[in-house]
């Protein structure tokens, strides 16, 4: 794509652009999203992670649960769980052994993100 100039097809996979909170769901916007976003193996996406902000014993790096994530548009992704109400913060495939299976219509695998704030972004 750069050294040629093709562009028919994408040259990488779904890129975090934006969120939004709505309704107790998180709504994940990507860049590079080609023909549609999906699942690669057909199965429920995998790897989304939602917190409310609330911390281990009150300070520390924040409380993540696993989230049910689905495509609800060409390049968006809606993310929740049940357990918490009111979240704040989505990350996606943050752990060094993370095999997410979100892909572009390319099948190029999606890019690993966090939204919060917290300076360590090592810790989990």
């Amino acid at each position: 794509q750069k050294v040629y100039g093709k562009t028919t097809k994408e040259a990488y996979g779904p890129m975090y652009n934006s969120h939004q909170i709505k309704d107790g769901k998180v709504i994940v916007t990507f860049d590079n999203p080609g023909a549609g976003l999906k699942s690669a193996d057909e199965k429920a996406l995998n790897w989304f992670e939602v917190s409310d902000c609330s911390q281990k014993n009150g300070s520390g790096p924040y409380v993540y649960v696993k989230a049910v994530a689905r495509v609800i548009g060409k390049n968006q992704i809606e993310a929740y769980s049940p357990e918490v109400a009111a979240p704040k913060f989505v990350r996606f495939s943050w752990h060094k052994f993370a095999r997410n299976n979100l892909v572009n219509s390319e099948g190029l695998p999606g890019f690993a993100f966090r939204t919060d704030d917290y300076p360590d972004p090592k810790a989990r």
